[in-house]
């Protein structure tokens, strides 16, 4: 699709008999009609009212019934770059209207990072001590929410010192003090995009995710009472799981601009 260079004089008269609003969707039929191919029967009738067309760039029809320019938003950070102010790699990133609002064609940058570490040695860390239902942890990607919803509960939750939530909500790894234990969709995404995501952090000087057998991932998405979701990075899959069993952490953050 390219842009509309149209004769300011034949615009005019096309606006006195359209009006201005239905005058810019007329030409826009137009050139649809065509995609801006010389010699076609649109194209001519396009040229006949003084339209050419000009350029790849997209058009938008704006408040006052005008076809202007759109730009195409850019991202500052691909996915798969390390960023040393961010506390670690990139992982996903999307464009929204607000931040971390839905996806859509809007100029607000939104990124996941991840750390570049595991927060515990080994697949050591339980996800909970006790076999209690903690509300408002199930979202399969806001594993912010899941994080602050886990603290909040508190022992009372069983969710001690050392348990998989608790180990990223203290980290300030980074000088980040914002870090959360990712939801499971979260943790999918930093598989669907390991090969970038894994340079980023070698380049990092830091460690990839376990790939081997027993890869464990804890995430933050509870299944019931007793049981929470886990992501193999070996497979690429989740499961539940026992609360009280031991799997691998990483954590990761979030920010917008």
């Amino acid at each position: 699709m390219g842009n509309l260079n149209v004769d300011p004089m034949k615009k005019s008269s096309i606006y006195s008999i359209f009006g201005k609003y239905y005058g810019e969707k007329l030409y826009r039929l137009l050139y649809d009609c065509c995609n801006g191919q010389p010699g076609s029967f649109c194209y001519e009738v396009l040229k006949c009212i003084g339209v050419s067309s000009q350029g790849d760039a997209d058009l938008v029809l704006n408040q006052q019934g005008e076809w202007v320019e759109k730009s195409a938003p850019q991202f500052q950070y691909e996915i798969g770059q390390y960023v040393e102010e961010e506390g670690g790699v990139i992982f996903h990133r999307w464009l929204s209207t607000s931040a971390y609002g839905t996806p859509t064609f809007g100029t607000v940058q939104n990124y996941l990072v991840i750390d570049t570490i595991d927060l515990n040695s080994g697949a050591s860390a339980s996800w909970a001590s006790l076999n209690v239902n903690i509300s408002n942890v199930g979202s399969s990607w806001d594993g912010k929410t899941n994080t602050t919803n886990l603290i909040t509960a508190g022992a009372g939750g069983g969710i001690d010192p050392g348990t998989a939530a608790v180990l990223c909500d203290t980290s300030t790894r980074g000088g980040k003090s914002d870090w959360y234990l990712p939801a499971l969709d979260e943790l999918s995404k930093i598989w669907q995009n390991r090969i970038d995501v894994s340079q980023g952090i070698l380049d990092a000087s830091g460690t990839l995710m376990q790939q081997g057998g027993g890869s464990n991932y804890w995430s933050s998405t509870q299944v019931n009472v007793s049981q929470a979701m886990y992501f193999l990075f070996q497979g690429g899959y989740g499961n539940p799981l026992s609360k009280a069993s031991s799997c691998y952490v990483r954590a990761v953050r979030k920010f917008s601009i």
